[in-house]
């Protein structure tokens, strides 16, 4: 999952925002418990201007890892 994680985060600085999510979501689905990965895609949905669903993102990662 990192690793597609950071291929998401290499998309994301290339403004390929739908690719970087569907990155993003491909590594949550191996690993739902990564909690930086969560914090990325609620990033990135926010930059999409998807508010809503970029909280959500956030309090999983905060749930994950509330010291995150």
């Amino acid at each position: 999952p990192e690793v597609l994680a950071q291929h998401a985060g290499f998309l994301v600085t290339r403004g390929e925002l739908e690719p970087a999510l569907a990155a993003y979501r491909a590594a949550l689905a191996a690993r739902p418990d990564y909690a930086d990965g969560w914090t990325a895609l609620g990033s990135t949905l926010l930059l999409r201007g998807h508010a809503d669903e970029a909280l959500a993102a956030h309090d999983r990662a905060l749930a994950l890892a509330p010291a995150h």
